[in-house]
């Protein structure tokens, strides 16, 4: 059975109907691709100012879930979360635990993720996964001291997954380029399993770069409006990487390197300016990682304590908007 030209042209205006109602919604997302949404790539709609609009409300949204979510961990650590962008613990797992789980990660070789950034080649496998195939369970997962400092730094009440990363470095790296990873902020943390120095990519972040200044405002509509020009490097992409001239007119002058000793943890927002410094060919750094970045960033609602509600907002959220 053919189809008439009119009922076409029906069936492609309902289809560019539907498209155009998903990016609308997308917008509402934690999207942060510009080349993957009209609107969001819109000239006349970031010249009026939605980038810089969106931005404002998520870091308004994230604002109030962290004062909601305070009063969980000591002042001393929101004080010095809120001046800096990071927590840094050492000596964190008790030694026990500690031995135990770093014997286990030295012991693996079966990692059911491997990606690469350059050639710089990234192998991951989940706690959990570790946990079942070993027959063990590690009590840092329940133990609120961490799990609260995770969630103010994600501004989520939520549980949160944990994987061991490998890390191999390679010639060639795009994550040694000073960049943030979104729009809005976001929560990564390290446990490291070995010690890390000067040369061995230690992460780097400008501390206070967290905050949204007036100048870091300008910069991100200047990055909207200038997406294909190739000034801005991976703008597109939602993550742009900056230059020395773009650093030097933030004011971020002062870098913190991480050199840190085996046992130390790491939690950092990374809507702040950060890296990987570049290191030698085939170093290796160990971690137990966790990392959050939220699904709805508009909202005030600090989510759900339970895993079950956490799966099915994720569900709904990938169900509608994996396209």
């Amino acid at each position: 059975m053919q189809i008439s030209g009119n009922h076409k042209t029906l069936i492609n205006f309902r289809t560019k109907l539907l498209c155009w109602f998903f990016w609308l919604m997308k917008v509402f997302t934690n999207q942060k691709q510009f080349i993957h949404n009209p609107i969001l790539r819109s000239k006349i709609l970031n010249r009026l100012g939605l980038h810089v609009f969106r931005i404002l409300m998520a870091y308004f949204c994230t604002t109030v879930r962290r004062f909601l979510l305070s009063f969980k961990i000591p002042k001393e650590d929101r004080v010095f979360f809120k001046r800096n962008g990071f927590i840094i613990k050492e000596n964190f797992l008790p030694s026990e635990e500690y031995q135990a789980l770093k014997k286990i990660i030295g012991e693996l070789t079966d990692f059911n993720a491997i990606t690469f950034d350059g050639d710089t080649k990234l192998q991951k496998i989940s706690l959990t996964r570790v946990q079942r195939a070993n027959n063990i369970k590690f009590q840092f997962k329940n133990n609120p001291r961490y799990i609260n400092l995770l969630k103010y730094v994600a501004s989520k009440n939520c549980p949160f997954s944990f994987t061991i990363n490998k890390v191999v470095s390679g010639h060639y790296d795009p994550q040694t380029t000073y960049h943030t990873d979104t729009f809005h902020p976001t929560m990564k943390s390290w446990l490291y399993f070995n010690n890390i120095s000067a040369d061995e990519g230690p992460f780097a972040y400008f501390p206070g770069s967290h905050k949204l200044t007036l100048k870091r405002l300008i910069l991100e509509y200047k990055i909207s409006n200038d997406l294909y020009s190739g000034k801005f490097l991976q703008a597109t992409g939602g993550s742009c990487r900056y230059t020395e001239e773009n650093l030097k007119w933030l004011g971020l002058t002062e870098v913190k390197l991480f050199i840190v000793k085996e046992n130390t943890l790491v939690i950092a927002d990374t809507f702040g300016v950060h890296r990987r410094t570049p290191s030698k060919p085939n170093t290796e750094r160990n971690s137990l990682n966790s990392y959050h970045r939220i699904l709805w960033p508009f909202s005030i609602l600090t989510g759900y304590k339970t895993e079950y509600f956490t799966d099915l907002s994720r569900r709904i959220y990938f169900s509608i908007f994996k396209y």
